[in-house]
């Protein structure tokens, strides 16, 4: 080995000690040597007998040119850039290095992945602003280096779009409780290829802990009452709810701006019986904790429904508490004060009294068959235990959907059942003869309720005679 194929630092070395002999090696001359390599005097002896010898190996670290036990071959690096470009490029780097872990056994931290994607100016998804803006100058850098056409490199920069401008979000103070304020909202986004679908969730601005969450097609009432559903049976009712201007929330008569004659929302009006307070806002900083959600979600949440060939929005729904559990495992800032100390959430309401409450109410009016017409079908009232209650034409109904899905109405007062007006006979009675004989007698055994008391079941009945009425 030469000289020249020593590093800087070992070359150093070398010269020290080389001129440490030739002064003699006395006492100030080992004394200045030991001090300029920072050694102690056993290894400085070693130091000055390899130079004697003319060892320059010695000189040079035996790990030299070896590649550490942890560190990638070209060949894993080379099969990560491609499987991130190919397949999972709009996921974040931590994100991916989760993927790697758990699909093929590789576990790099996301600064290493960054350092292998760099060189080929792959930015991440969830990058700052300013990182971003810095690649972009790479990128421009790079294009000019290839060409000398201006007008080239701006067509290259428009079809690559590599960088995406999005507005900072700035810092909110957390609140102090467990439950004190839930941020809401829903995010709109194609979750599985060719379907569009809305997300809504519900986070603690305390703990940043995901306390609900719903899929459904459109950002809608059902919706955020699944959310709130969620809510309710797995934590209990919270103080307050922060969320946009939609309608869902709020409605102001223009005509009106008196606050205590605003009209009530169904949300609004579920949110009043629970003893829910509702703060909405029109600007999306001030509800940050949720707006980062929404795009945490929407960078990790396509793609683990695309792992778990999830192709439903109701297997959708179904997987949405297991993996609720696992981003809150990953982001959620909870600590045990938290769990164990004091939360503002207050005890849920029966399942009977919640099924009401989640109800959604809709004006009707009784048409000229008697029936109340709702979503292209035709629903006769029933007093409960008795048979059907006719009424005229025009008379003015509220239609009940409570959260289970069942209907009843509200007309004149009175509560009724609704059932659906078959628009096609299942049972002929001319030619089904022994189906509607089988009918006729089940319909028989099924009497009403206080029938015994009803004095035309009564078996010795006679009825009282007419009397005669003079002329």
């Amino acid at each position: 080995m030469e000289i020249t194929d020593l590093r800087d630092e070992e070359k150093r070395k070398y010269e020290i000690i080389a001129k440490a002999v030739n002064e003699g090696l006395d006492y100030v001359a080992k004394k200045r040597a030991q001090t300029a390599i920072g050694c102690s005097s056993k290894t400085l002896e070693k130091y000055i007998e390899n130079v004697k010898q003319g060892n320059i190996e010695a000189f040079s670290h035996k790990n030299k040119g070896r590649l550490p036990v942890t560190a990638l071959t070209e060949k894993q690096r080379t099969f990560i850039r491609d499987l991130y470009v190919e397949k999972y490029n709009d996921a974040s780097f931590q994100h991916f290095t989760d993927i790697l872990k758990e699909d093929h056994n590789i576990s790099i931290c996301d600064t290493t992945l960054h350092n292998i994607l760099k060189p080929h100016l792959i930015v991440s998804p969830a990058s700052t602003h300013n990182t971003k803006k810095v690649f972009a100058k790479l990128a421009r850098k790079q294009l000019l280096k290839e060409t000398n056409s201006k007008k080239e490199v701006q067509k290259l920069m428009e079809t690559c779009s590599m960088i995406d401008r999005e507005f900072a979000h700035p810092h909110r103070v957390r609140s102090k409780y467990f439950g004190e304020l839930i941020q809401m909202d829903a995010s709109e986004k194609y979750w599985i290829s060719n379907e569009k679908w809305h997300l809504h969730v519900a986070i603690d601005d305390a703990t940043s802990e995901i306390v609900g969450a719903a899929f459904d097609t459109q950002e809608t009432l059902k919706g955020y009452y699944m959310t709130l559903y969620m809510v309710l049976k797995t934590y209990g009712i919270p103080l307050k709810f922060f969320t946009d201007k939609r309608t869902v929330f709020e409605y102001k008569r223009l005509n009106d701006p008196d606050p205590a004659n605003d009209t009530f929302t169904q949300f609004q009006n579920a949110c009043n019986k629970l003893g829910i307070a509702i703060q909405t806002s029109s600007i999306p900083e001030n509800k940050g904790r949720v707006e980062r959600l929404n795009r945490t979600l929407q960078g990790r949440l396509p793609i683990d429904l695309r792992r778990k060939g999830i192709t439903t929005i109701e297997e959708a729904n179904a997987y949405l508490p297991t993996y609720i559990k696992e981003i809150n495992s990953k982001f959620s800032v909870k600590t045990e004060e938290d769990e164990n100390g004091k939360n503002i959430f207050s005890e849920c309401p029966s399942d009977e009294e919640l099924n009401n409450i989640l109800a959604v109410i809709t004006d009707r009016v009784i048409d000229k068959g008697h029936c109340i017409k709702f979503k292209n079908k035709y629903y006769l009232p029933y007093k409960r235990g008795c048979e059907a209650t006719y009424f005229l034409a025009h008379t003015k109904a509220s239609l009940i959907q409570t959260f289970d899905g069942n209907y009843s109405a509200l007309i004149k007062g009175t509560m009724y059942d609704l059932k659906v007006v078959e628009q096609r006979r299942e049972i002929s009675k001319d030619f089904d003869i022994e189906q509607a004989n089988t009918t006729l007698k089940e319909r028989k055994c099924n009497k009403p309720e206080g029938y015994e008391n009803n004095f035309l079941f009564k078996k010795n009945y006679k009825p009282l005679p007419i009397p005669k009425r003079s002329l």
